[in-house]
């Protein structure tokens, strides 16, 4: 039932897609090691790996592809990041255990990324029989992914080790301990000491200067591409008159507000909602 953020890379170790993403963010083969696009773009043809198989040793095919765009468009089973997705999609066609076609109802110019590099695939032989996806017990967490659910304690650690038997080669780590560490401070300060190698957070503006100062590490910055937003009820008074939300906007000193309250980490936003650095701001401006 992930969505984002750590659970999601939780979840990606465990469970492959049929794309994943290069450095570029580009489509490259992962689970499908060939995806041929019609001219019409309303038919994909996957070509899949005849050599992966599920952590119980079971092996992936087509099936569970068609599985698995099935099971996410039942409304019991609809999930806000990957339902969407697969909207257009008309039907998949099981043409051989390593052949899928899928077929659009209309075409769509982000299909290659989402769904097809963001939805985890399912093993039929494990979720056909789980009618409640959101009560699914750990014995569902069964996969295709370079690492497998040894272990784990909801307010201490995941742990995951390696899967021998991973298409794509032997992951570099034999085991993956992912701690929970509610407080980002408190993570940071656990990366300083060296008791943690990763932290998965964006640093916090107070520590950014000891993070700069430490010989051991160094920072990096760059747009993230995300907004804090002041959002208002326009049906409500006074707020749905346009002249008193120009008012609080021209009242409102963003780049104050960076430099108290982020310490100077931050971007001056535009009048919208698109990032000022975001690539359809520079595209267009």
């Amino acid at each position: 039932t992930y969505s984002d953020g750590e659970g999601l890379l939780l979840l990606t170790l465990v469970h492959d897609t049929l794309l994943g993403l290069d450095a570029q963010n580009q489509p490259v083969p992962l689970l499908a090691e060939e995806c041929t696009v019609s001219d019409d773009g309303l038919q994909w043809d996957l070509t899949l790996r005849d050599d992966v198989t599920w952590h119980d040793g079971e092996p992936f095919d087509a099936e569970d592809v068609a599985f698995t765009f099935d099971y996410v468009t039942e409304d019991a089973n609809a999930h806000p990041l990957w339902t969407p997705g697969v909207a257009p999609v008309e039907s998949v066609e099981v043409v051989s255990p390593t052949n899928a076609v899928i077929n659009l109802t209309s075409a769509n110019a982000d299909f290659a990324v989402r769904p097809l590099a963001s939805l985890p695939i399912l093993a039929e032989h494990v979720w056909a029989d789980i009618a409640d996806p959101q009560n699914a017990t750990v014995d569902a967490s069964i996969g295709t992914g370079a690492y497998q659910l040894a272990s784990y304690d909801t307010d201490q650690a995941y742990t995951l080790t390696a899967y021998g038997d991973y298409a794509l080669g032997t992951p570099l780590a034999e085991t993956v301990v992912l701690a929970i560490i509610p407080e980002a401070s408190t993570s940071f300060a656990a990366l300083r000491a060296g008791e943690v190698d990763i932290v998965s957070a964006i640093l916090e503006p107070q520590l950014v200067g000891d993070f700069e100062a430490d010989p051991a590490f160094g920072v990096s910055q760059g747009a993230g591409y995300r907004s804090t937003l002041m959002q208002m009820n326009n049906e409500r008074p006074p707020f749905d008159d346009p002249e008193v939300r120009r008012a609080l906007g021209l009242a409102i000193d963003p780049q104050e507000l960076i430099d108290s309250v982020l310490l100077g980490q931050g971007t001056a936003p535009n009048p919208g909602f698109l990032h000022p650095d975001g690539p359809l701001t520079v595209a267009t401006s």
